[in-house]
C-alpha cells in the first residue's frame, strides 16, 4: 500500500510547487517590463515623500530663515493647533528638532525666546545673501517727538515716522505713535499703546521692482487679529517708487 501512494501524493504536490515557482518568475519579468518601460532600472530607489524629504534637511540646531510672510507657530506639530504668534519673512530661528513635517525651534528677539512648532514648509536654511547692498529694502522707524505719557499709560508715547528704503530712496512713508519696536533684520516695525493692542508693519517682495506693505492690527481684548490694509508700490521707469493699489481699509 505504501509503495502505490507514494507516487500519488509526490506527483501533485510537485506540480503545485512547479507551477507556483513558474507564476513568480513571469510576475517578475512583467514587473521589471514596467519598470524598464517607465525609464527606471530595477532596484531604483523609491521618491522620498515630501514630508521625510524637509525633516531630512532640517537636523538638529540647524539654522533656518522664514520665507513666507507670516509663518504661525503651533503648540504641537498639528496643522489643527496653529497659535496667533508668528515670524516674518527673513526673520532667523534654529530647528532644535522634527517631526510629522514641523519643526520645534527657538526664536530670539529683542531678548525675549520664543519656542514653539512652526511648518518646515516654510521655512529654509541658511541666511539669504544680497549681492548689491545698496538695493537692500529695509524699514526704518524715526523719532518725531516724545512727550510726556498720560497717566496709567506706557513708559512714554513718541510719534514715529515709518520709512520702507531702498538703500536710500524712501518707497514709502508712514506716521504713528505708541511704543514702537523695530526688528533687528529691519523687516518689522511694531508699534505698542497703553492698551494691549499692537499695529505691525511688514513688507514682502512679490515680484522685481514690486513690494507690499502690509499693516496688521492685533487687539487681545476684542480678539482682532487681522491686516488693516496691503499696500503695493511699484518702481517705475525711471526708479522712483508709487503706490499701484490697495487692500482693506486704505483711507
Amino acid at each position: 500500500m505504501k509503495t502505490l501512494l507514494l507516487p500519488f501524493l509526490c506527483i501533485p504536490i510537485i506540480g503545485f510547487i512547479s507551477c507556483q515557482s513558474d507564476s513568480t518568475a513571469d510576475d517578475l519579468q512583467d514587473v521589471t517590463k514596467v519598470v524598464k518601460q517607465n525609464g527606471l532600472e530595477p532596484n531604483t530607489p523609491v521618491v522620498k515623500d515630501e514630508q521625510t524629504r524637509l525633516e531630512e534637511k532640517f537636523p538638529p540646531s540647524t539654522n533656518a530663515i522664514a520665507v513666507e510672510e507670516r509663518v504661525y507657530f503651533h503648540t504641537k506639530p498639528d496643522e489643527t493647533t496653529i497659535l496667533k504668534s508668528f515670524i516674518v519673512s527673513g526673520q532667523n530661528c534654529i530647528v532644535e528638532k522634527v517631526e510629522n513635517g514641523f519643526g520645534y525651534v527657538s526664536f530670539d528677539y529683542k531678548g525675549k525666546t520664543t519656542k514653539g512648532w512652526l511648518n518646515l514648509k516654510y521655512l529654509d536654511t541658511g541666511v539669504i545673501e544680497v549681492a548689491d547692498k545698496s538695493s537692500i529694502i529695509q524699514f526704518s522707524l524715526n523719532l518725531s517727538n516724545k512727550r510726556e505719557a498720560p497717566a496709567t499709560s506706557i513708559r512714554f508715547l513718541a510719534d514715529y515716522k515709518i520709512e520702507l528704503k531702498e538703500g536710500n530712496t524712501i518707497i514709502a512713508a508712514f506716521e504713528d505713535s505708541g511704543e514702537g519696536f523695530l526688528s533687528n533684520e529691519k523687516n518689522h516695525v511694531s508699534i505698542r499703546t497703553a492698551v494691549p493692542s499692537e499695529r505691525t508693519y511688514s513688507f514682502e517682495k512679490s515680484k522685481v521692482d514690486e513690494v507690499i506693505v502690509i499693516k496688521h492690527f492685533f487687539f487681545s481684548d476684542m480678539d482682532i487679529d487681522e491686516d488693516t490694509w496691503r499696500k503695493t508700490y511699484k518702481k517705475d521707469k525711471i526708479n522712483n517708487w508709487k503706490l499701484v493699489n490697495c487692500e482693506g481699509d486704505c483711507n
